[in-house]
Parts: C-alpha cells; structure tokens; sequence
C-alpha cells in the first residue's frame, strides 16, 4: 500500500498475520502536519489506478474492496495525525 508524503510508517506497531487463504495485516502511519483529507484525498486518487474500489468514505475512515480483500483506513488521531491502515483477505 502506498504511503502520502510527509507520511511515515510506525514501525513499532505493525502487525502482521495469516496464510495463503485468510490475512490480516495492520499498519501505523504518522505526520506531524496534515489533515486527513489530506490522506483520503492521496488514497482515492491512488488506490484506483491499483484496481481497488472505494466502497465507503466519512470524515474519519475509508473503506476500499479489490476481489476479496478489504483495505480500511482510519484517523487514530488528529494532532499529532495517525493513521491505521488495515487489510484483511478472506478465501
């Protein structure tokens, strides 16, 4: 998944889990300036052109389907901005 720039990656908190048949993965991205309109703006532009469909947008999170995965992006916090990323794959 691509990252926004001025964006970078909470290695810490990542998880990671899963086989061949089911996954669930679940990322930290943080910045100190930005909105996340900012970042909904960067992922529905981006993911589009990655073959992922925008099947639910509010202020606070995104939820994108591409076959039989689901991406959802989340504002954990506004100041300083963190966003959780998290895609789950099911057979």
């Amino acid at each position: 998944v691509p990252i926004p720039d001025k964006m970078m990656q909470i290695q810490a908190d990542n998880f990671s889990f899963g086989n061949e048949e089911t996954r669930l993965v679940e990322a930290y991205l943080q910045s100190n300036f930005g909105k996340f309109s900012f970042v909904a703006g960067f992922y529905e532009d981006t993911l589009p052109q990655l073959g992922w469909n925008l099947a639910k947008s509010d202020s606070e999170s995104l939820t994108f389907t591409r076959n039989t995965e689901e991406l959802d992006i989340t504002l954990v916090s506004k100041m300083p901005l963190i966003v959780r990323v998290t895609l789950t794959g099911k057979p």
